[in-house]
């Protein structure tokens, strides 16, 4: 099965601008947040390769992609958070305002946990946004290996 989640783990040259949106020569395919300056890429080798993401403050990081109407996926992915904090993962459309899926929200007492939830997508569009989400009172949230894919 094919990761539809570009750069899940974090590693690469540009895979994050702590920014809301893209601006026109920025790459549509990588993570941005929001708000802004919330989160860094974070050398850690603790789970998969040499990168995870680190969130600091409540809020969200996001990417966009597509998804096919009418098929089965699972969005992935793991989690490292405080015990007085939240982490999760949820996928949903602009297009589609009362489609949206969530993983549990975790709080994992700063072990690394995978989190998943499997979903049928019935949004009659194909541009979908995936969020690591974060809400925070104390240290940092982490995410790492995210995935999303047809199952």
């Amino acid at each position: 099965c094919t990761n539809l989640v570009n750069y899940g783990s974090f590693e690469g040259i540009k895979v994050f601008l702590n920014q809301e949106n893209p601006l026109p020569n920025d790459p549509p395919d990588i993570w941005y947040s929001r708000p802004t300056n919330i989160a860094t890429v974070n050398l850690n080798n603790e789970l998969f390769g040499i990168n995870n993401l680190k969130i600091d403050s409540t809020g969200m990081v996001y990417q966009n992609l597509s998804i096919e109407t009418g098929k089965s996926y699972k969005i992935a992915g793991w989690d490292k958070t405080p015990s007085d904090s939240v982490g999760y993962i949820s996928l949903s459309s602009i297009d589609c305002p009362n489609f949206k899926v969530f993983t549990d929200r975790t709080s994992t007492n700063n072990a690394w946990i995978y989190i998943n939830k499997t979903f049928f997508n019935t949004c009659s569009s194909n541009s979908a946004e995936i969020r690591l989400e974060a809400i925070i009172d104390t240290p940092s949230v982490y995410f790492d290996n995210i995935q999303l894919f047809e199952v």
